[in-house]
């Protein structure tokens, strides 16, 4: 994916591709560290020294796209959902947001707009939702609601659930411990 490529290139030349390898060796780690399609185009081409070059400009001019990289960042935007309304679907569905989020302001995206704000929002349950636009209303000032102030407050609350899903689990736990305990005891006083 084009977007993984990036972070891959940027490794792969510090650690291979600057160095005293030849390029035969370069190569052959180049196709052992691919996956995917990458790795197929890779693997079209003979072990050759010759070939090195050849397919860092191939694998360069496919997946070194700018533009098709903030196609595909925007389109797992539209498609990120949460698998349900719980806590750790929230969560997950925060960490994948976000993580799209920061690639397309590295690439210089322009995110501050009502209709990313309300996409991003919208992707959460309904509880979320309403905290956030709450915080919205408690800015008072429109030009404060930035993408910033928002992911800030969509962490503040998944954590603040989190915490809350935490505190009454261990409660829950306690008291069907004790219940199980008093039960027992029943049960023994009625067996004696």
């Amino acid at each position: 994916v084009r977007w993984e490529w990036k972070n891959f290139w940027t490794i792969f030349e510090e650690v291979i591709d600057k160095s005293s390898l030849s390029p035969l060796l370069k190569l052959n780690h180049l196709v052992n560290c691919l996956e995917g399609d990458a790795k197929e185009l890779a693997g079209r081409y003979q072990l050759a020294e010759k070939n090195y070059e050849k397919v860092v400009n191939l694998l360069k001019e496919r997946y070194d796209d700018k533009s098709a990289t903030i196609n595909e960042l925007n389109q797992r935007l539209l498609e990120a959902e949460a698998s349900d309304y719980k806590t750790p679907a929230q969560r997950k569905l925060w960490d994948e947001v976000r993580t799209v989020l920061d690639q397309l302001k590295g690439l210089d995206q322009d995110l501050e707009n009502y209709m990313i704000k309300n996409l991003v929002i919208k992707k959460f349950n309904y509880e979320i939702q309403e905290e956030i636009y709450r915080a919205k209303l408690e800015l008072g000032n429109d030009e404060k609601w930035t993408l910033e102030k928002i992911s800030s407050d969509i962490e503040s609350v998944i954590k603040r659930y989190e915490y809350i899903s935490n505190q009454i689990g261990r409660d829950a736990m306690k008291e069907n411990e004790d219940s199980t305990d008093t039960e027992e005891e029943s049960c023994s006083e009625t067996t004696q």
